[in-house]
């Protein structure tokens, strides 16, 4: 299993990466939507849904899957990972969900009817609730004013992040036993924050995603 942490030190890094994996994700629904519509009547089968939102949210849209929308040499981690998230990068994570959809409604290029777009919306509706419960959160308070806590006060998340690392770490039977990937930012980075006060076997940073 890979183990994956997204750079805390650059807010405008990891909102980049989840805009542009939430666009390729609700693009890749809206093109199987025969996956999940009845054969006859064109309206939603909720089970074919369900199954395939389950099935897909293990694999091609798993949250911030790279392997949707970037051509990374590194493939190993793809189709085996987990994605811990902070509270705050959730709610951007949130945020850029809802962006997405309110830019494919805009440009409907692939829901020309009512019909269609009604469609999507139930398929994107049940991606947001699936994508979120596989997501591991490092707590961090606010809740949905996260974002606010850090900026008032980092020191403060610093220390409650690295608190929650560890916390996750610590209920982990065999933590020696996964690969750790920090996904590291090109400037503002806390990578070397991150290594001096979090010590991982197998921790390794990746820099691929720098050019998004």
């Amino acid at each position: 299993m890979h183990i994956i942490f997204y750079d805390t030190g650059n807010d405008a890094f990891f909102v980049s990466i989840a805009e542009t994996f939430c666009g390729a994700a609700l693009r890749y629904i809206a093109r199987r939507s025969g996956q999940f519509l009845q054969e006859e009547g064109n309206l939603v089968d909720a089970e074919k849904l369900k199954s395939f939102l389950e099935r897909e949210n293990k694999g091609a849209i798993a949250p911030l899957n790279c392997g949707l929308f970037f051509p990374c040499p590194d493939q190993d981690c793809k189709d085996n990972y987990k994605a811990l998230l902070t509270t705050d990068q959730i709610e951007y994570f949130s945020r850029s969900i809802t962006a997405a959809i309110c830019t494919f409604y805009k440009k409907p290029t692939l829901a020309k009817t009512s019909r269609e777009r009604a469609n999507l919306q139930m398929a994107f509706q049940g991606y947001f609730v699936v994508s979120k419960d596989s997501i591991k959160e490092i707590h961090i308070p606010g809740g949905s004013n996260a974002v606010e806590f850090k900026q008032s006060d980092p020191d403060k998340y610093m220390s409650m992040y690295v608190a929650g690392v560890k916390k996750i770490l610590d209920e982990k039977t065999n933590p020696g036993a996964d690969i750790y990937v920090y996904i590291r930012a090109q400037t503002g980075s806390h990578f070397e924050l991150f290594c001096k006060n979090i010590k991982l076997p197998n921790l390794k940073p990746c820099d691929h995603l720098q050019v998004i």
